[in-house]
């Protein structure tokens, strides 16, 4: 590492940045996402916060799943449910996809709960399954690795290390050239911080031990360009909390400040609807280095029975206490993602 001229590393610069393919490059599969952030790059670390049952875990698995649809290379640490749980989760997604696009098949009372202890209520599902099995097959060919976090690879207290996600990353290098990756991965996504062990012998404070551990994913993607999405806890919930901000991590402020970008989401309770199994969520750029500001959030609606969010979203101001608007924002308050994708649809209609 050393000093150079700035016009030698300007022209390096250039030439890197015209030989990067953009269809390379990961995305979220989400279309606000998308919309607002374009591209997944090498050297992002990307932290999603969100209350606990807020839904966190399925959009990690639905960012993973889809990237591997696409034939990206995807790893994929499940740590607190376990590598069980994330494969019940990816397939009872396109369970629930299959049933509920084809009218042939019975009515049942569709429960994840009943399907994952084997009840006998769910046997109708069986041949689903089968179906959804070769799809998988066929879908993430060998694009799809998840941890396994079995007896065998965990530690005295029943949690993985922060070393051991480093090491098991290391796994996907073959060792023969420094940089080589062996398996071209594309994505690392790690559910979640707040389940790494952090006892390493020392006295450091939580706050000191996340901030290694975050310091550990960023130098991943930073050396590596392995660009990383991780999942973190908020602080317990206050009443007068609205939209959570990147204040608002739990155990660390140095969580948001490594972090390329941060989004927090947070159900909408009083506009969910339980008897369609609609349920809206905000999404919010607490920070981003891509330049989306906090003082607006995105309002998706995931829809229980595909098990997915829906495409359409709208956007809300938020204020900054985090709470949000009902109002109509004006046009030249609206992001300029939000804007451009409107010109897009009506570019498309006019074509057609």
């Amino acid at each position: 590492m050393q000093f150079e001229p700035w016009e030698i590393l300007a022209q390096k610069e250039k030439e890197e940045r015209h030989k990067a393919d953009p269809s390379a490059l990961c995305t979220f599969g989400i279309k606000a996402l998308d919309d607002a952030m374009f591209k997944i790059f090498p050297d992002d670390l990307i932290v999603i916060g969100a209350d606990s049952g807020a839904g966190k875990s399925s959009l990690v698995i639905d960012i993973a799943g889809y990237n591997a649809a696409q034939g990206k290379r995807v790893a994929l640490f499940f740590l607190e449910g376990g590598h069980n749980e994330a494969i019940r989760r990816v397939k009872w997604q396109m369970i629930c996809a299959e049933y509920y696009r084809e009218m042939k098949y019975k009515k049942i009372d569709m429960s994840y709960v009943k399907w994952r202890a084997n009840d006998m209520s769910m046997d109708y599902l069986k041949d689903i399954e089968d179906i959804v099995d070769k799809q998988l097959a066929e879908k993430f060919k060998e694009n799809f690795f998840i941890y396994d976090i079995s007896p065998d690879f965990i530690n005295d207290n029943n949690r993985v290390g922060y070393g051991q996600i480093y090491q098991g990353l290391m796994d996907f290098f073959d060792g023969t050239e420094f940089g080589r990756i062996k398996y071209n991965l594309d994505l690392l996504l790690i559910d979640h911080l707040h389940y790494f062990d952090l006892e390493d012998g020392t006295r450091s404070t939580e706050a000191e031990k996340l901030t290694k551990a975050m310091r550990t994913c960023k130098e991943i993607s930073d050396i590596y360009k392995i660009p990383i999405i991780l999942v973190s806890h908020l602080r317990k919930k206050g009443k007068d909390r609205g939209l959570p901000d990147q204040e608002d991590f739990h155990g660390s402020s140095n969580i948001p400040k490594i972090a390329t970008d941060c989004i927090t989401i947070s159900p909408a309770f009083d506009m969910q609807d339980n008897g369609k199994l609609i349920y809206p969520t905000f999404f919010r750029f607490t920070k981003s280095r891509r330049g989306l500001k906090s003082n607006y959030a995105a309002l998706l609606t995931f829809d229980f029975k595909q098990d997915c969010y829906l495409d359409d979203y709208t956007i809300y101001p938020v204020n900054h206490l985090g709470l949000v608007k009902n109002e109509e924002i004006p046009e030249d308050k609206m992001p300029h993602w939000y804007k451009y994708k409107d010109k897009k649809e009506e570019q498309q209609e006019w074509e057609e």
